[in-house]
């Protein structure tokens, strides 16, 4: 639920705070112009403006939100005691206009009240730091206004405070001012000193007017003594109406007008601020005369405190910096849900129990522990209640553990253990097993019963590795077979677990290569003879870490876990985008063939993603040509002839690759919706020895023949294989004989070079 808009600035208000200042102004002016005016009207200047300001404070507190209200009430009740005060010498002049009101009056028992109640609504209203952060702010306050009250006693009050004829209530009365003036300096600084203040930078600014108006006021009276309207004490009340109209207009900003600002003076300030201090206050001291005086006994006294604050300050900030520098190496070195070590510390303790274990000729153990269908715990209960399952089974692990080992978290539901001095290899497993059985027991979270199993992986040094990052590696893989082999137990590592590591390192490479943009086609260039080249086949290819890898290595993972199907759809994208590219360019060439795997034949959208490319790329569907394994065909012959038969009625051509090598036969090559047959290049490497491969070529080439379908070899090497092959009836080859696969920048470059009479001349015959 959204917090209620700030109310709208009270512009009623705002005209009576003005209209009070203003009729200020204007009875100041009148006097020092030298209008008659009543003999009491100058005790009513700034009944007025106190009022008003007090009025904008009610306002406040009424509409300000629930947590500062209490604030904004004492923060009006400040300004209601200035108020009274006013009132009371209103009275004086009402009754009483040629009489002075005593030193000692209810007058000056409301003025005086105002800087405390004051201090207390701001301390609310700021809601400084807590704890020792506070502690040494207040002292830094402390220190500064102690200087300031310093300076002031030398300079302004030690002459004014007690003159001889003075009594014990005027003594009083005259310190109170000062001491005020002090407190009201604290609320400054703890404006200034604060990192974050919960105002606006306006109500900020007007806070700082304000209680310096009122300070520059206190200490004009105190040096100059003015008489009752003279212009001295006209400049001194207007400070007075100034510092009311400022807090007066704070109070109406800080609610209608709510905000955040940071802090005024920089760090350093609040670093240097105690040593100034001191420098100051000894330099005061140091000036006086041999004579002790009042000033004397002043400055002594306020060098004394400040000296005492300093102390105190640096005491806190010392224990404050060393809390925090133990604060800091515990973060650095734990896990803050758990408790438990971090990886970071757990890599230090197992390079160091693998260095005692090498010199003492021992085996140190490291167990990887994974709880098991944690998510599905976070997912169903919340995050809040797996947090307080981590907690407990940190707990019950830490209490199966010999003093000497190491639990770590690693993150998530993942924990690490070191076991150290192990006198055989095999006393991991013990240790393992008594893992599992500790979180047999069901743990009661939030009220219900939650049963835990994990997978532990174990490597044990130095027999699985030689250092922690391999042995880490190594219980890793050893966790991920456990998780394999149906989780809720233990293995050692082996070996043989490599191999299947880096199968799920290839399979999570693979399925970043798309999205990074890794994968590039090669296109292999189609030669028939007399014409020269007529097509061209796209060839996969897999640029990892600088290096170009052929599909081999990784196509049989991609058909596997399914990732052949987005890998193939980009294929088809970008041969027929490409293709038409070359088409668009003037390149007389007739189709480019694409490989489709067993995995998306049996899309059941395939016929759609096919479709979707062609359109995509504005190429007519005779310019494509699907190639298909018979393995991929005989997996589900009603399904691939169903798909296939809806692609070439469209005009999407259909070859039958490596013919020959799988389990096709002549009543299903029948009824599949075929256009092209391609020899197999192992019957083609074979022609040269004119045995069976001869025979077998034959025999296909008669097939396609009767069949009426075009007939591709694949594999051709040299001139003497392609002069065998046109001898049998194969007009149409590929292979590196005419070209090795080419990125799709080289094939225009190659096409001019290899067309007509150049490429006859290359090979020594009439293409």
């Amino acid at each position: 639920m959204s917090p209620p808009p700030p109310p709208r600035l009270p512009v009623a208000l705002l005209v009576l705070l003005g209209a009070a200042g203003g009729l200020f102004v204007f009875t100041a002016w009148l006097r020092l112009a030298g209008f008659p005016l009543p003999a009491g009207l100058g005790k009513l200047q700034t009944l007025p403006v106190s009022a008003a300001s007090a009025a904008c404070a009610w306002w406040a507190a009424r509409h300000a939100p629930g947590e500062a209200r209490r604030s904004w009430q004492q923060y009006a009740l400040a300004l209601s005691t200035w108020a009274l005060g006013d009132a009371v010498i209103a009275l004086y002049g009402f009754f009483l206009p040629e009489a002075e009101p005593p030193v000692l009056s209810w007058a000056d028992g409301f003025y005086i009240l105002f800087a405390p109640l004051m201090a207390w609504a701001m301390f609310g209203l700021l809601r400084p730091p807590r704890g020792p952060q506070l502690v040494r702010l207040l002292l830094d306050i402390g220190t500064v206004v102690i200087t300031v009250f310093v300076g002031l006693w030398h300079f302004v009050y030690a002459g004014t405070v007690a003159p001889s004829s003075a009594r014990l209530g005027e003594v009083l009365v005259n310190l109170a001012y000062p001491l005020q003036d002090a407190l009201l300096i604290s609320l400054v600084l703890l404006i200034a000193f604060q990192a974050r203040v919960p105002l606006a930078r306006a109500t900020i600014t007007c806070f700082y007017l304000a209680f310096l108006a009122n300070l520059v006021g206190d200490v004009g009276y105190a040096a100059l003594l003015p008489a009752p309207g003279s212009p001295a004490a006209q400049a001194t009340d207007l400070t007075f109406a100034l510092c009311l109209s400022g807090l007066g207009l704070a109070a109406l900003l800080g609610v209608a007008r709510p905000g955040v600002s940071g802090a005024a003076l920089p760090p350093q300030t609040t670093t240097l601020s105690p040593y100034v201090a001191i420098v100051l206050c000894f330099s005061l001291l140091l000036g006086q005369s041999g004579t002790f005086t009042l000033r004397t006994y002043g400055d002594l006294f306020g060098t004394a405190l400040v000296t005492l604050a300093v102390v105190l300050r640096q005491n806190v900030a010392f224990h404050e910096n060393r809390r925090l520098t133990a604060e800091l190496a515990r973060r650095a070195s734990q896990d803050p849900l758990t408790g438990l070590a971090n990886r970071a510390l757990l890599e230090t303790r197992l390079a160091e129990a693998i260095r005692r274990a090498r010199a003492a000729g021992e085996h140190v153990a490291l167990l990887f522990l994974d709880l098991d269908r944690f998510k599905a715990v976070n997912d169903s209960l919340g995050h809040d209640v797996g947090d307080q399952l981590l907690v407990a089974v940190a707990q019950r692990l830490r209490q199966a553990l010999r003093p000497v080992d190491t639990l770590a978290r690693q993150g998530g539901d993942e924990f690490l253990v070191v076991l150290p001095g192990l006198a055989r290899a095999g006393d991991a497993g013990q240790h393992a097993r008594k893992l599992l059985e500790v979180l047999d027991t069901p743990f009661q979270v939030a009220g219900r019963p939650l049963v835990v199993t994990a997978s532990v992986g174990m490597a044990v040094f130095p027999r699985d590795g030689a250092d922690s990052i391999t042995l880490q590696k190594h219980a890793d893989v050893a966790m991920y077979r456990v998780k394999a082999g149906g989780r809720s137990g233990y293995q050692t590592f082996s070996p043989e677990m490599l191999a299947a590591a880096r199968e799920l390192d290839l399979e999570q490479a693979l399925r970043a290569a798309l999205a990074r943009g890794e994968f590039e086609l090669h296109y292999q260039p189609q030669i028939r003879a007399g014409r020269g080249a007529v097509g061209v086949e796209a060839l996969l290819r897999w640029r990892r870490g600088g290096e170009l890898h052929p599909p081999g290595p990784f196509i049989a993972l991609a058909e596997d876990t399914g990732l052949i199907v987005p890998i193939g759809a980009w294929v088809l994208r970008e041969a027929c985008a490409q293709f038409a590219a070359w088409r668009a360019d003037g390149l007389e060439l007739e189709r480019v063939a694409v490989n489709v795997s067993a995995r998306q034949l049996g899309e059941p959208d395939f016929p759609e993603v096919v479709l979707g490319a062609l359109r995509t790329a504005g190429l007519p569907p005779r310019c494509l040509e699907l190639e298909l394994t018979e393995s991929a065909v005989v997996r589900d012959v009603p399904g691939a002839t169903r798909q296939l038969a809806q692609l070439r009625a469209l005009g999407v051509r259909v070859a039958l690759d490596d013919f020959g090598t799988g389990q096709s036969s002549l009543s299903l090559l029948r009824r599949m919706p075929v256009d092209v047959l391609k020899i197999d290049r192992s019957f083609v490497a074979s022609l040269e020895a004119e045995g069976e491969s001869v025979a077998v070529i034959r025999v296909v080439i008669a097939l396609a023949q009767t069949l009426g379908l075009d007939l591709i070899a694949e594999g051709v090497e040299n001139a003497r294989q392609w002069e065998a092959l046109r001898d049998l009836g194969c007009p149409t080859a590929q292979g590196y004989f005419f070209a090795a696969p080419l990125p799709a920048a080289e094939v225009r470059a190659w096409l001019g070079r290899s067309q007509g009479a150049r490429l006859a001349r290359e090979t020594g015959l009439d293409l």
